[in-house]
């Protein structure tokens, strides 16, 4: 059975990621954004965040070196840099990474000196071997045929008590979206399997804490959800036809359970597996669609849950975060 792990971790450099990213979102939710496009849950950047804050339960980040595997935008290694790390962003396209290096250009001296970003192949980065303290790639894995090779290069290139942060679109969760991947499931006969998996993963008991987060989230934000639900409403009454609920995957992309990646992972040598919810869908999934303002205020609130293994129910995605032995 997995468990949550979190190993020896600097509670302060924990608290500190949380304070940083709490600063920018506004206590009572997301703000709503004015005319179009309607207003959604962020859910690059708040994977970000919770990447960053799961590597913190774990790992001291304060001069730490970070290697972003499929950087992208640079988003992740501006918050890295931003919080104490010096962050190696590599990405395959290069048009990417001059928007990455356009996103840095107006960031103070000091951030930027402690940032570069690289051309190259995330399976074979080429990068010296043992020299970096986390490895992150956050949605690189499900576009590979095959996960190991993605663990055996963050092995090559992470020093001994190294730690790896990899988010992927979570299989478990087509027991609760009510779409054509639930159908798909069951047809195939694999539904029983994922919803024993979800039956292990959910018996560790809520933390107290994170419910009583969940309430004052959801105190905080009742203003907010109002206001989303009638702009909501007023987008409804227009009656503008409802698109059909899209899963979001690209036609490369792949689901993983979290069994199924940790296996991988300690095939590469790969130990203490955690795993965090990420973009909770408490309402069916079609509900982002017809109430994208109402579904993204709630989502911001049930975050309070994301570190337990029972949110992997309701959770599109999630985050893995695994240790490299020392």
């Amino acid at each position: 059975m997995l468990k949550m792990c979190y190993g020896e971790r600097t509670m302060s450099d924990f608290e500190r990621v949380r304070k940083y990213f709490q600063e920018e979102i506004p206590a009572e939710g997301f703000p709503l954004a004015a005319g179009e496009p309607p207003a959604r849950y962020p859910a690059p950047s708040r994977e970000i965040r919770l990447a960053l804050e799961a590597v913190a339960r774990r790992k001291s980040l304060q001069g730490a070196r970070l290697l972003d595997l499929g950087c992208g935008s640079g988003e992740l290694c501006y918050h890295a840099v931003s919080l104490g790390l010096t962050a190696t962003g590599l990405d395959t396209d290069e048009l990417t990474l001059s928007a990455a290096r356009e996103y840095f250009a107006a960031a103070p001296l000091e951030l930027r000196e402690r940032a570069v970003f690289l051309l190259g192949d995330p399976l074979h980065t080429r990068l010296d071997r043992g020299s970096f303290d986390v490895v992150t790639a956050l949605h690189l894995i499900e576009t590979y045929p095959a996960d190991r090779p993605l663990f055996a290069e963050a092995d090559r290139v992470l020093k001994p008590g190294g730690v790896l942060a990899v988010s992927c679109r979570n299989r478990l969760f087509n027991m609760s979206a009510l779409n054509e991947l639930t159908a798909q499931d069951i047809a195939t006969g694999a539904a029983p399997k994922l919803l024993a998996q979800i039956g292990r993963l959910a018996q560790p008991l809520l933390d107290a804490r994170n419910l009583l987060e969940l309430v004052e989230r959801l105190e905080r934000a009742i203003p907010k959800m109002k206001a989303a639900a009638e702009r909501d409403l007023a987008e409804q009454e227009k009656k503008k036809p409802i698109p059909k609920f899209a899963t979001g995957r690209r036609p490369r992309e792949r689901q993983h359970t979290p069994e199924e990646l940790a296996d991988s992972a300690w095939r590469e040598g790969f130990v203490e597996p955690a795993f965090f919810g990420a973009h909770p869908f408490v309402l069916p999934p079609g509900a982002a669609v017809s109430a994208p303002r109402f579904s993204a205020q709630l989502a911001w609130a049930f975050e309070a849950l994301n570190a337990s293994s029972a949110s992997l129910a309701w959770c599109l995605d999630f985050v893995g975060l695994f240790t490299k032995p020392a």
